[in-house]
């Protein structure tokens, strides 16, 4: 049996790159995804995040976005007057 010869010239390998677009990018490990974004959100909306408990629902997720975003205007107010320098 032949083989068909590569239509390759001998001596080049493929780097992976020959579309010419950039590599994708992972995200680092120490950024959080949107499920555990999530259920961080949930947890300060009470959610208790059991082992038996499944996914959040829209109203957890809602109460921690209200109470976060309570959280972040008390924290631009007291820096607009002066209160506070770092919430550090």
């Amino acid at each position: 049996m032949r083989r068909m010869a590569s239509s390759r010239p001998t001596g080049t390998a493929r780097a992976g790159k020959s579309s010419g677009l950039p590599a994708a990018k992972k995200t680092p490990p120490d950024k959080p995804g949107l499920h555990d974004v999530l259920r961080q959100l949930a947890c300060i909306g009470g959610f208790l995040a059991c082992k038996s408990d499944g996914e959040p629902g829209v109203k957890t997720i809602w109460l921690g976005l209200k109470d976060v975003h309570v959280a972040a205007e008390t924290i631009r107010t007291l820096r607009e007057m002066g209160a506070l320098k770092s919430c550090v």
